[in-house]
């Protein structure tokens, strides 16, 4: 927050009875005034500045604050009195230090992974996979490049947009200046494909997921306030294979977290054997 205004001074926050002052040039540290304290315990600035950020409204940079230490004092109040509680903490203690070696060893993969794999998948890579696995990027609903239009019942659009639905190949600039014209609400497809499901969402329910654009390349719906045009320049129908930039993505984190997993395991595998090999590890089988 620091180079913005005055975000508030002086805010009494009713729960703990603390003060907070935040300014454009400074703020409370540690080893200075706490916003709040708990039995003796304080609370400071900077641990509280994390919930806020330069875009907050007044109201809501206090609201975050007071919960955060609300929360801070519940948890802080609910731990001091399992203290008093729980005198048998043998078991909290395995599962402490459990989760500790958990915690460690993730970080410790992650730390190798960032290190040892950060080169990208390779595109011919990727294409190699996607031409080796078609069974596994079958369309199971049409895919289309197009546009979508929304315009109300009575629209005089309509009128003007017919004529153009006439023609085998619909331009979108011979729709662009109606869509102007009449302030229409235009959704563009043009640029990747998408799936059926995208213009359910939009208001027409009617259509299935797996139309066929075989015969006219456009579908009109109606319900009581709009008439929906989904016009469509390209497709994919079910039972086709998908195209490549459509999985792209999908192929390349799977190939990822494969690389991964494999990494995991050989690492795993590589400790394992090391130690057997140094005498670390010592099995003593019975016979």
């Amino acid at each position: 927050m620091a180079n913005t205004k005055k975000i508030f001074e002086m805010i009494g926050i009713a729960a703990l009875t603390s003060m907070c002052c935040f300014s454009s040039c400074k703020y409370f540290g540690k080893g200075v005034a706490p916003i709040a304290e708990l039995n003796g315990k304080p609370l400071y600035e900077d641990d509280v500045k994390s919930v806020l950020s330069p875009d907050m409204s007044y109201e809501d940079s206090i609201k975050s604050i007071d919960n955060y230490i609300r929360n801070w004092a519940v948890e802080e109040l609910l731990y001091q009195k399992a203290e008093e509680n729980i005198t048998e903490t043998e078991e909290v203690d395995l599962l402490v230090e459990k989760y500790r070696k958990s915690l460690m060893i993730y970080e410790y993969q992650q730390h190798l992974i960032r290190e040892k794999l950060s080169n990208p998948i390779k595109e011919a890579d990727l294409i190699e996979f996607y031409n080796n696995n078609a069974d596994l990027y079958t369309a199971h609903e049409t895919l289309f490049n197009g546009i979508f239009i929304t315009m109300p019942v009575k629209s005089q659009a309509k009128a003007e947009i017919n004529p153009l639905l006439k023609f085998a190949e619909i331009s979108i600039s011979a729709i662009e200046p109606i869509a102007t014209k009449y302030s229409l609400k235009v959704k563009y497809f043009d640029s990747e494909w998408t799936p059926i499901a995208a213009v359910q969402r939009l208001g027409m329910s009617d259509i299935s997921r797996t139309h066929s654009f075989e015969q006219k390349n456009h579908f009109e719906s109606t319900d009581e306030e709009n008439i929906y045009i989904l016009v469509v320049q390209d497709h994919i129908k079910v039972g086709d294979k998908q195209p490549f930039v459509y999985v792209k993505e999908r192929i390349e984190n799977m190939m990822i977290e494969q690389k991964k997993a494999n990494f995991l395991r050989k690492l795993a595998d590589d400790a394992y054997n090391e130690a057997i090999k140094s005498k670390a590890l010592i099995r003593n089988e019975k016979k």
